[in-house]
């Protein structure tokens, strides 16, 4: 996926968890969450190894992609 366009879905996930807490957050609070979002999306296939680090990155975050991978396969137990 473009930067550009992962870039947009992290903002409208953002947006997303904006709404759902009423306004009462403000964006860096829901930078953890948004990537919790997009680990969600990486276990489901939706993002790849890249977009998933390219997210943490954006969002202020270093993973390992490593221990991710790990916890995926269990998962998906």
């Amino acid at each position: 996926m473009s930067k550009e366009k992962l870039i947009n879905e992290i903002e409208g996930i953002i947006d997303n968890l904006i709404e759902e807490g009423g306004g009462d957050l403000q964006r860096e609070e829901l930078h953890k969450l948004a990537l919790f979002n997009i680990v969600y999306g990486y276990d489901e296939n939706k993002y790849s190894d890249e977009d998933l680090i390219n997210a943490a990155e954006y969002l202020g975050f270093e993973v390992d992609i490593n221990e991710i991978e790990k916890g995926k396969s269990s998962r998906a137990r």
